[in-house]
């Protein structure tokens, strides 16, 4: 009787470990929120006295609308940071002229295997630090209005996911005021715009204030 008790625990146990199940985690956030039928306003805490932004948390729930099974959710996340960060290389490569092996070495990183299978909320600064840089590359050399908004808006969203990014977004944002004040003023409204509707969030409020 005591090994089929045991026998069954393991079975319980495996089965479980298929789901997603409440623990501190950024998974686990979004459970609990999906289960509460509530809308996640600010993501984990970490290093800074600030919560992060709740955008990574946001996705999570998205995903958990479909399915609550630990893998089919990693490999959703995996694909949702390894496919921007494939198209941003190719787009940088295109633009700065590099051979495509330069994109693809980035892809075949450890690294980068390792953050975009791991259920973590700063994963999701990956594609969009990448995708910031090849929309600025673009911009530096064919002054797209399409470019800018893009190179802008990737900028500053992962500041709203984690704080990490701050140096890649004040050099991008920092050269942009530098180097092409009058490209911004042509295009200040949409700039504006952009800024603004990541300023009002919770996270970089809590920043600037």
């Amino acid at each position: 009787p005591k090994r089929a008790r045991n026998g069954r625990a393991r079975s319980s146990g495996r089965s479980r470990s298929k789901t997603v199940r409440p623990n501190s985690s950024t998974a686990s956030r979004s459970v609990g929120r999906r289960s509460g039928g509530t809308k996640a306003t600010h993501g984990l805490s970490g290093g800074f006295p600030m919560p992060y932004g709740a955008l990574g948390i946001h996705v999570m729930q998205f995903f958990l609308l479909f399915t609550r099974d630990v893998q089919a959710l990693v490999v959703c996340h995996a694909l949702l940071c390894a496919v921007p960060t494939a198209v941003a290389l190719l787009w940088l490569a295109r633009t700065l002229r590099l051979p495509v092996w330069f994109g693809i070495a980035v892809l075949a990183s450890p690294y980068m295997w390792f953050e975009a299978r791991r259920l973590w909320q700063p994963s999701y600064c990956i594609p969009l630090g990448a995708m910031a840089m090849a929309a600025y590359a673009s911009f530096v050399t064919s002054r797209g209005r399409g470019s800018l908004v893009l190179a802008v808006g990737c900028a500053v969203a992962p500041l709203v996911i984690h704080l990490q990014s701050l140096p890649l977004s004040l050099a991008i944002l920092g050269h942009l005021a530098y180097r092409h004040r009058a490209d911004v003023w042509r295009h200040r409204w949409v700039v504006l715009a952009v800024l603004g509707a990541f300023v009002a969030r919770r996270p970089l409020r809590s920043l600037l204030a």
